[in-house]
């Protein structure tokens, strides 16, 4: 197969064979002095590739790593097992279906627990607060198309289940005069507030 030979701008992420990045670590960054090849350790820790080797000039051990940090104290991570489960999420791709094509050519990738808490945590939030910016432009324009007259509001429920078995229901209240949702809520039968007896109280 030919391969593009065009340049590009160096991008932030590429992949780099494990003994392709041996052949760049010959010798001690910090004498000089070439390494012995025993002594030179490579391990993954998810997507980022660490090298460390014993120099005996210096009398140390020196610790390369491949990508640099996000995060604060115990809950820094390295930047591609960020980035990569966010972009999964953006992108909608499957963590299962990641895994698989990560497998396939042997690339090394977060664990899947490492993945979901990522996402759970950053991305989840971040749609949290589109939400909320996007729910408060909307409550704006009803307000503002009233003219002062107060909004008409039609309160609709769903369950996930017909009758005294849902264990779920979501609200959902809509403006009538502009049509538009003014905001949605969804409940479980174990939140706090809906008490033991919950499911007359729930429908």
């Amino acid at each position: 197969m030919e391969e593009d030979e065009q340049g590009k701008e160096s991008s932030r992420y590429s992949l780099v064979e494990t003994h392709c990045l041996l052949e760049l670590i010959e010798r001690c960054k910090g004498c000089g002095e070439r390494l012995d090849s025993s002594l030179i350790r490579v391990s993954s820790l998810g997507s980022a590739k660490i090298v460390t080797y014993d120099c005996l000039p210096c009398n140390k051990t020196v610790r390369w790593e491949s990508q640099s940090r996000v995060g604060k104290g115990k809950g820094q991570v390295y930047k591609g097992n960020h980035d990569i489960p966010l972009a999964s999420f953006i992108t909608g791709t499957p963590l299962p279906r990641l895994c698989d094509f990560a497998k396939l050519i042997d690339l090394s990738l977060p664990s899947d627990r490492a993945m979901r808490r990522v996402i759970r945590e950053v991305g989840a939030e971040s749609i949290n607060r589109v939400y909320a910016n996007s729910e408060a432009r909307v409550r704006k324009i009803a307000v503002d198309a009233a003219g002062g007259k107060g909004l008409e509001v039609s309160i609709d429920g769903q369950y996930d289940t017909p009758g005294y078995n849902a264990a779920n229901c979501k609200v959902t209240a809509i403006d009538c005069n502009t049509k538009l949702a003014l905001g949605a809520a969804t409940l479980h039968k174990k939140e706090h507030g809906i008490g033991e007896n919950w499911a007359p109280r729930f429908q």
